[in-house]
């Protein structure tokens, strides 16, 4: 697993990780403590790998980026975001709030 979120949903992913499984940190958004035990360590093996690419060199970031956006690339992404137009924002501010939403949302200025 990939968490760039930290804090409470680092905490949950712990619980949710098969035996041997790790889960790589890369953000802290959701803070920088969580909430865990030893067991899923010991009985399953679980790791935890924090990933820090502040010192990482440009020549390395740039070819990362281009896997991400070519070979790397999720298939089905485009099934996980939607546009919408800033005038309707507020309707899907409510639904993201009342969890009715999944995904990403990005808003089109311009339209």
């Amino acid at each position: 697993m990939i968490d760039p979120i930290g804090g409470d949903t680092l905490s949950q992913l712990i619980k949710h990780l098969d035996y041997d499984g790790s889960v790589a940190v890369i953000g802290m958004t959701g803070g920088n403590h969580f909430d865990s035990s030893i067991f899923p360590f010991i009985l399953r093996g679980a790791n935890i790998i924090g990933i820090d690419s502040v010192y990482t060199e440009m020549k390395v970031r740039k070819h990362i980026w281009r896997r991400l956006a070519r070979d790397l690339k999720p298939a089905q992404l485009h099934d996980i975001k939607q546009t919408i137009k800033f005038d309707d924002i507020e309707t899907h501010i409510n639904n993201v709030l009342e969890h009715k939403n999944s995904g990403r949302i990005i808003i089109d200025f311009e339209a």
